[in-house]
C-alpha cells in the first residue's frame, strides 16, 4: 500500500469506521460485536503510517470496507476475511528474526550480566554463589540449587526473572550490597527476552559446580555429637598390656591388634628431647638442655613425670606460640599491608599477631578464641587490659588483602564474604588437623 493512500485515510478514517460500524449493525446484529472489534484495530494501525506498509497486503481501506459490507452478508465468507485479515495486520504478532534476537541480547542482556551477575554468578568467580553460574547458556538454563534459571519462553518458570522482580525476598537479585533491584527498563528487556525465546549464543558446555548432597555434609565425624566412649581393654597376656599407659594407647592398640604391628622401645633420653622439641617449638633442644634431661633421666626412677614437666616447659614457651600460632595466621590471611591495587601499611598488625602467639602460649579455649575474633567488642570486660586484648583480637576482621579503591555497596559485600570465607576455612583447617591426628 503507498504511503500516500494512508496519509489521504489518516484523517477521515476513524469517522468513516465509525459509520460503517452501524451499517454493519443494521446488517447482521450478531456480528457488529467483531465488527467493531476488527474496525478498532484497523483504525489504530492506520494512525502508525509508517509501520503499516510492512503488513505486505495492497489494499485500500475504503475498498476494504466495502468487501467487508459485502462478505459480511455471508457469514461463511465473512469469518473467513475477517481472520485472514486480523492475521495478516497485526503486526505485533510478527516474531523478530533470530538475527534480532541475538542483538538485542548482545546490546541489552549480556552487559547487565557481566556487570551485576558475573562477580558472584562465573565460572571464574571466587565463590560461585548457589551453585549457578550465567556466563554460558548451559549454565543460565541448567540453573543453581533452586532450579532452572532460564526457561525459554517461559516467564513463571525462569527463577531469573523472579529474581529480578523481587517478588519473592529470598530469590532477590542482584542484593542490596551489589546495588540493589534492577531499573524498570532493565527488567523489562529480561522479560522480552525470555519470553522471545532466550536466544543466547554462548556456545560451548560450562564448568559447572557439582551439586552437594546436604546429607554427606551432615555425616561429616565434626559435626557429630560428642558421646562418651570406654577405652579398650586388654588381657594381662596381650602383648599390648604392658606397653599402654594411658587411654589414648588403648585406642592405639587396638587399631594395632589386626595388623600385627608392635610397638618399638622406648627412646633414648636425647633422641626422646630432640623429637619433642621439634614438634611442639620446631626448634632444636640447646646442649644444656640435653645434658640436664640426660642427667635427670639416668637418676629418676618416675620417667612419666620427668617427661610431663619437660613438655609442660615447651608447652609455656614463647616458641610453641609462634609456631603453632603460625598455622592460625595463615589462615587468617596475616599480612601487615592490605596489599592490592593501594598497599596500605598496617602500622598496629602486630599487635594481633601477638595476641595469636599469646592465645596458643596460654592454651585459651578454641571458642573463646573464636568469639573474641568475631565480636571482641561486644564481649563484657573485667579491666581496660582484657578490654583492650579484644578489641586486638577483632583485628581478625581488618586483617589479610583487600581493595581500598572501591568504598560502593558492591564492595562491602564482597567484603562480608571475604570475612565468611576466612572464617570458614580456619574452621575447616582446624576439623583437618583434628582429623589427621586421628
Amino acid at each position: 500500500i503507498c504511503r500516500w493512500q494512508i496519509r489521504r485515510a489518516r484523517e477521515f478514517v476513524p469517522d468513516i469506521l465509525l459509520a460503517e460500524s452501524r451499517n454493519f449493525r443494521r446488517i447482521n446484529l450478531r456480528y457488529s460485536g467483531c465488527v467493531k472489534v476488527f474496525l478498532v484495530a484497523l483504525s489504530e494501525e492506520c494512525q502508525n503510517f509508517d509501520t503499516f506498509p510492512r503488513v505486505g497486503v495492497n489494499f485500500s481501506v475504503l475498498s476494504v470496507l466495502n468487501v467487508m459490507k459485502a462478505f459480511m452478508r455471508y457469514r461463511t465468507f465473512g469469518w473467513l476475511f475477517f481472520w485472514f485479515f486480523v492475521s495478516a495486520t497485526d503486526l505485533r504478532s510478527q516474531e523478530p528474526s533470530s538475527k534480532e534476537r541475538l542483538q538485542f541480547f548482545e546490546s541489552q542482556i549480556r552487559p547487565v550480566l557481566v556487570e551485576r551477575c558475573y562477580a558472584c554468578h562465573a565460572a571464574d568467580a571466587e565463590e560461585i554463589h548457589g551453585g549457578l553460574v550465567l556466563d554460558s547458556r548451559d549454565g543460565a538454563q541448567r540453573g543453581g540449587d533452586t532450579g532452572p534459571a532460564v526457561v525459554p519462553g517461559k516467564l513463571h518458570e525462569s527463577l531469573l526473572i523472579k529474581a529480578i522482580r523481587y517478588t519473592d525476598k529470598t530469590l532477590a537479585m542482584p542484593p542490596k550490597e551489589a546495588g540493589g533491584k534492577l531499573p524498570d527498563s532493565v527488567i523489562r528487556d529480561f522479560e522480552k527476552w525470555v519470553a522471545d525465546g532466550a536466544s543466547d549464543p554462548r556456545e560451548g558446555t560450562a564448568a559447572l559446580p557439582e551439586k552437594r548432597d546436604p546429607n554427606i555434609v551432615k555425616s561429616w565425624w565434626a559435626f557429630q555429637p560428642i558421646k562418651p566412649t570406654s577405652p579398650p581393654t586388654f588381657d594381662t597376656n596381650d602383648r599390648f598390656a604392658t606397653w599402654v599407659e594411658t587411654d589414648i594407647d588403648r585406642f592405639i592398640a587396638k587399631k594395632w591388634t589386626p595388623t600385627q604391628l608392635r610397638p618399638m622401645h622406648d627412646a633414648e633420653p636425647g633422641p626422646f628431647l630432640r623429637r619433642l622439641t621439634f614438634d611442639l617449638t620446631g626448634l632444636p633442644p640447646t646442649h644444656e638442655e640435653t645434658k640436664a634431661f640426660t642427667r635427670a633421666w639416668r637418676t629418676v626412677h618416675d620417667k612419666r613425670s620427668l617427661n610431663a614437666s619437660a613438655l609442660d616447659r615447651l608447652l609455656m614457651s614463647p616458641a610453641y606460640g609462634e609456631r603453632w600460632g603460625r598455622h592460625w595466621l595463615d589462615v587468617a590471611r596475616y599480612a601487615e599491608s592490605s596489599g592490592k591495587d593501594v598497599n596500605v601499611v598496617y602500622t598496629h598488625a602486630w599487635r594481633y599477631r601477638d595476641y595469636v602467639v599469646d592465645a596458643f602460649r596460654r592454651d585459651k579455649p578454641f571458642n573463646r578464641f573464636v568469639q573474641e575474633q568475631i565480636a571482641g567488642d561486644q564481649l563484657p570486660a573485667d579491666s581496660p587490659e582484657q578490654r583492650a586484648e579484644h578489641l586486638i583480637a577483632t583485628g581478625f576482621l581488618a586483617i589479610g588483602p583487600k581493595s581500598l579503591n572501591e568504598t560502593n555497596d558492591r564492595s562491602r559485600g564482597s567484603l562480608r564474604r571475604s570475612h565468611s570465607r576466612r572464617l570458614g576455612s580456619s574452621f575447616q583447617s582446624q576439623c583437618q588437623a583434628e582429623a589427621e591426628l586421628r
